[in-house]
């Protein structure tokens, strides 16, 4: 019993993080510092190559967290 509890609550805290992640991309998409690949574009290179801050490494970062 405690086991499927503990499973329901680690679903329950994927779920939250799911819908987080998901509300923090809309609300970077609306920012144009951003697009699909980067959370944050800092700048771009001479040849006009966008640097930054990637959706992957935030989300590494988020699980790091938990």
């Amino acid at each position: 019993m405690a086991q499927l509890k503990a499973e329901e609550i680690r679903h329950q805290e994927r779920s939250l993080e799911k819908r987080r992640m998901k509300e923090l991309k809309k609300e970077i998409q609306d920012n144009s510092d951003s697009d699909e690949i980067f959370y944050y574009i800092a700048g771009y290179t001479s040849n006009g190559v966008p640097y930054g801050i990637t959706w992957e490494e935030i989300e590494e970062e988020t699980e790091e967290e938990m």
